[in-house]
C-alpha cells in the first residue's frame, strides 16, 4: 500500500542515505590523501638511511609546526559544520543555528588558519631550502635554488 506517509518515509530514508554516503566518501578521501602523503614521506625518508632524521628535522619540521595545526583546525571546523548541518536537518532543538556558525567559522579561518598557512608557506619557500642546503648535495642542497 503506497500512501503519502510511505512516500515520505522513502524520501527521508533516501536523504539520510545520501547524506551519510556523502560524508563517508569525503572522510575516506581525506583519509586516503593523508595515508598516501604519509606513505610517500616514509618512502622518501627510508631512501635517506641514517640522514633521514636530519631530513625530517630540517625539511619537514620547520613548516610542519605551522601547517599541521592549521590542517587540524580546518578539520575540526569541518566536523563542527557537518554536525550543525546534520542537527538542523534532523530538526534537533539544540541545533546551533547556521547563521551564527558561519561568521564564527569564517573568523577562525581568516584569523588562525590563513596566517598559519601563510607562515608555513613562507618557511617552506625560504627557510627550508636553506636548512636542506646544510645536508649537502644528496640532502636536497644542490638543486633547491638557494
Amino acid at each position: 500500500m503506497t500512501g503519502p506517509l510511505t512516500v515520505y518515509r522513502g524520501t527521508e530514508t533516501l536523504r539520510r542515505g545520501w547524506t551519510t554516503g556523502s560524508c563517508a566518501a569525503a572522510a575516506s578521501q581525506a583519509a586516503a590523501i593523508l595515508l598516501l602523503n604519509g606513505g610517500l614521506l616514509g618512502v622518501v625518508l627510508s631512501l635517506y638511511g641514517k640522514s633521514a632524521w636530519k631530513l625530517l628535522l630540517l625539511g619537514i619540521l620547520p613548516h610542519g609546526i605551522f601547517e599541521i595545526p592549521a590542517i587540524m583546525l580546518g578539520c575540526a571546523m569541518g566536523l563542527l559544520l557537518c554536525r550543525s548541518v546534520m542537527d538542523s536537518l534532523r530538526r534537533k532543538p539544540d541545533a546551533q543555528p547556521l547563521e551564527k556558525l558561519f561568521p564564527a567559522l569564517f573568523r577562525v579561518f581568516f584569523c588562525y588558519c590563513v596566517p598559519l598557512l601563510l607562515a608555513a608557506a613562507a618557511i617552506e619557500s625560504w627557510v627550508t631550502p636553506l636548512c636542506l642546503g646544510l645536508l649537502g648535495p644528496f640532502g636536497g642542497g644542490a638543486g633547491v635554488g638557494v
